[in-house]
């Protein structure tokens, strides 16, 4: 479920980097309850999202944000595929 999130949140951000933040506020909330109930992964997971978030709030460099994006969502692909 949090890989599938993510992969459409992934997608989202690409098509309208502008909602972006506010899209990943939202999956945060999702995110913080899975790393709370499960194990390391999902806690790696919110961490790189948390990352994310200070890029886009920081206003970071279109560049580190894509690359904040695939590492997140390599992360997503890893826990689904395990």
């Amino acid at each position: 479920m949090a890989a599938k999130s993510i992969e459409q949140f992934v997608i989202a951000a690409k098509k309208r980097p502008k909602a972006a933040a506010q899209n990943l506020t939202v999956l945060m909330e999702s995110l913080d309850a899975y790393a709370n109930d499960h194990s390391e992964p999902f806690v790696e997971l919110r961490n790189t999202a948390q990352e994310l978030l200070s890029l886009y709030q920081g206003a970071a460099a279109k560049e580190k944000i894509k690359m904040q994006l695939e590492l997140l969502q390599q992360k997503a692909a890893a826990l689904s595929a395990g």
